[in-house]
């Protein structure tokens, strides 16, 4: 899991197209960093075009799988600091 970590840190400093291909292709295996980091990615548009929809798909998504980081952080927030309603989707 560490490897997966140093690799999601990596790409998050300096994210290009193969790079986040290897994040959306580890969420979709379901591993639920993954999810959260590309939910980071969109939020503040690191690498990528800031795209609130997905930022919260990946979050939901990243929690889904089991990451409490990223269920933690869908309670805290409660939608305003990523501005998407998290009651209307999934």
């Amino acid at each position: 899991m560490k490897v997966i970590y140093i690799l999601i840190v990596i790409i998050t400093i300096n994210t290009n197209a193969s790079e986040l291909m290897i994040l959306k292709k580890a969420c979709n295996n379901k591993i639920s960093e993954a999810c959260f980091e590309l939910s980071i990615l969109y939020k503040n548009g690191l690498g990528v075009d800031k795209n609130q929809t997905l930022a919260k798909y990946y979050l939901v998504e990243s929690c889904d799988y089991g990451y409490k980081q990223a269920c933690a952080t869908i309670s805290d927030i409660n939608s305003t600091s990523y501005n998407i309603d998290f009651n209307k989707t999934k």
